[in-house]
């Protein structure tokens, strides 16, 4: 196991802190994603993930994932109340409703249709544009009625 008075001063050593959003930004090594990333005794961990080993009890082991409140855009925050243990579901959630998730900021389908209330269906997959869902059934029934 890892001393965590030993992580709060890696931490501590390569990080500011914005005081107008509270992130704790670390300023050390990242990923291509801007992820915060340091080596301890040989093992590569991500920040925010450390954060949660030390504030929030993460077991390194859990199935659980560290994700960033809604309102915390930055990746190499590593502020224990701009994370929280959770799931990829739960994240991917946040992300859409925050609009950091690609598919959130678009308007139209890729046909040009505009998401709308009318247009707009919701599945477990996600979202889908109705006349572009009627036009495939349709297609789909008449391939399977002339084969």
């Amino acid at each position: 196991m890892l001393d965590k008075n030993l992580v709060i001063k890696i931490l501590m050593k390569r990080s500011v802190i914005d005081w107008n959003t509270g992130c704790f930004i670390w300023v050390g090594g990242t990923t291509s994603m801007n992820y915060g990333t340091v080596t301890i005794e040989g093992i590569h961990y991500y920040i925010h993930r450390l954060s949660a080993y030390v504030f929030k009890d993460l077991d390194f082991n859990s199935k659980f994932q560290v994700n960033h409140v809604r309102h915390c855009k930055r990746h190499n925050c590593w502020a224990p109340a701009h994370i929280y243990v959770g799931t990829q579901e739960q994240n991917m959630k946040d992300r859409v409703a925050s609009g950091n998730h690609n598919n959130a900021k678009k308007k139209f389908c890729a046909q040009g249709h505009e998401f709308n209330y009318e247009n707009t269906y919701f599945s477990s997959r996600g979202r889908g544009c109705r006349v572009c869902n009627k036009k495939a059934s349709r297609e789909y029934r008449e391939r399977k009625l002339h084969v």
